[in-house]
């Protein structure tokens, strides 16, 4: 998997974003040590060569959960990505909006991550080390060259790609009402139970990253719609085809 010009980790429901690009190796999570099978449907747990416009990139087929392992199976996932030279990451994450104007099926660029997942620090994540205490939250920031040719991206391919902030909670629950209402205030634009671990050990290392967040779904109290991880899986599946639209031309032209 050497030479990769790009490496996307695609969230719940998103592997179809891979599918029908012309593959070469693939490497199952529990081939990779310390990683392991993914535990949440919607997660193929693979690692795909791929072409997309005859240029070598990975994608990374779901992905383990802070929730499901801790910060220990996320650091085994980046580390590989970083020993095959992967120096620009794009990470997509299954999202809730928590704002009215944001509609399922809208993609949108995060600009910061509000990061509530309260794992111990950074240090300790990227060194493997265990103890230390839990911080508070936090805002991690996104590579701004790499979202700036995200958004030039988008526009030539005529994807329409919203920017504002995440915010990343432990999971596995969905938010509460109440949390919903507290995360929108801190800005949030949409929540997620992912992807704030990867980029903070990702950027630490020296992988560059941008994220998309793919609103599958209205956070809890935003709508009366009930939520439920099938319609997040099928709103995630519809909205494949516009990201792989966009990822194949910021492949292109970068």
């Amino acid at each position: 998997m050497q030479g990769t010009v790009l490496g996307v980790l695609l969230g719940s429901g998103l592997h179809a974003v891979a599918e029908g690009l012309p593959t070469g190796a693939v490497v199952a999570f529990d081939q990779i040590e310390g990683l392991g099978a993914p535990t949440v449907r919607g997660h193929r747990g693979e690692v795909r060569q791929c072409e997309v416009a005859g240029r070598p990139c990975i994608f990374v087929c779901g992905r383990r959960h802070f929730y499901e392992g801790g910060v220990e199976p996320v650091r085994h996932l980046v580390r590989f990505l970083h020993r095959t030279g992967l120096r620009r990451l794009i990470v997509t994450s299954a999202a809730g909006s928590l704002m009215k104007s944001v509609v399922p099926g809208e993609l949108v660029a995060v600009s910061e991550v509000i990061d509530v997942q309260f794992r111990r620090p950074d240090a300790d994540a990227v060194a493997g080390k265990g103890g230390g205490r839990p911080v508070g939250p936090r805002r991690l920031v996104l590579d701004a060259g790499l979202s700036r040719d995200l958004w030039m991206a988008a526009s030539r391919a005529k994807v329409s790609l919203g920017r504002g902030s995440a915010a990343a909670c432990a999971g596995p629950l969905y938010e509460t009402p109440a949390e919903v209402g507290v995360l929108g205030e801190s800005g949030g634009w949409v929540g997620s139970v992912a992807a704030a671990a990867e980029i903070d050990i990702a950027s630490a290392i020296g992988i560059r990253v941008a994220m998309i967040a793919v609103v599958t779904n209205w956070a809890a109290g935003i709508s009366n719609v009930r939520l439920s991880h099938d319609d997040v899986l099928e709103t995630a599946r519809a909205a494949s085809s516009t990201l792989r639209r966009l990822i194949v031309e910021f492949v292109r032209t970068s």
